[in-house]
């Protein structure tokens, strides 16, 4: 089924769960360690993307190669 953006919701589940406390861990992790601003940078921007794709439950990747973690009912 499609979003409120037009997407197809393919990430579900556990899978979402775990996008979001990662993406969390990877925007707060780096400032708290002291690492230098490039890699800080870096780490919490993905982090960024992939809090976005479990909060908005849509991957890229996985409609690209044709995978879901959604189930039947998304």
């Amino acid at each position: 089924m499609a979003g409120k953006a037009g997407l197809v919701q393919n990430v579900g589940g556990f899978d979402r769960l775990l996008r979001i406390v990662l993406g969390i861990v990877l925007i707060v992790l780096p400032p708290m360690s002291g690492w230098s601003p490039w890699v800080t940078a870096i780490v919490a921007a993905v982090g960024g993307i992939v809090l976005f794709q479990g909060v908005v439950r849509h991957c890229p990747l996985y409609t690209a190669i044709g995978v879901s973690t959604a189930g039947e009912s998304h």
